[in-house]
């Protein structure tokens, strides 16, 4: 992208900058706002109605596609993103995340753990917020997440 640092390599591969792993993050988000937006939206007009049983049907759908959407969700950006190296957003702008040892992805469980990790620190603002700036000045382009599951994100 324009206006990013000189490229670094990694074990002779380009590392992601850090604009194009926040493009990847926005694409991550957009597919979990598709199931997410209608859920609310029909709890929120389920609640709002008047009628017992549509009120009802609204909620129950809602919260099924919230429930559905934020599987979906764990699984692309947690156990596909481990398992085969790319969330849907990392697929589009040609990312991969992979093990800092064997240049290889780090599988599902650790998939799982990088994402629970990045969860965790979004629970505190400015953890969140340190943990997403810290690849800026980082030699390997690290978040936290990426130290605690042995990853590294690499670009095409």
């Amino acid at each position: 992208m324009e206006g990013e640092p000189a490229l670094l390599l990694y074990q002779g591969q380009p590392l992601a900058s850090w604009g194009s792993r926040v493009v990847s993050y926005l694409i991550d988000l957009l597919f979990g706002l598709l199931l997410s937006v209608p859920g609310g939206a029909l709890i929120a007009i389920g609640a709002a109605a008047t009628h017992g049983g549509v009120r009802v049907a609204l909620i129950i759908v809602g919260s099924l596609l919230l429930v559905i959407g934020a599987i979906v969700q764990i699984w692309q950006s947690g156990w596909r993103q481990g398992a085969r190296g790319q969330s849907w957003g990392k697929s589009i702008t040609g990312l991969r995340t992979v093990s800092a040892e064997s240049m290889r992805p780090i599988g599902g469980p650790m998939g799982l753990l990088r994402w629970f990790v990045d969860s965790i620190l979004g629970t505190i603002s400015i953890l969140q917020l340190l943990n997403y700036l810290w690849p800026l000045w980082d030699p390997r382009r690290q978040t936290w997440a990426d130290k605690v599951a042995g990853s590294v994100v690499l670009a095409r």
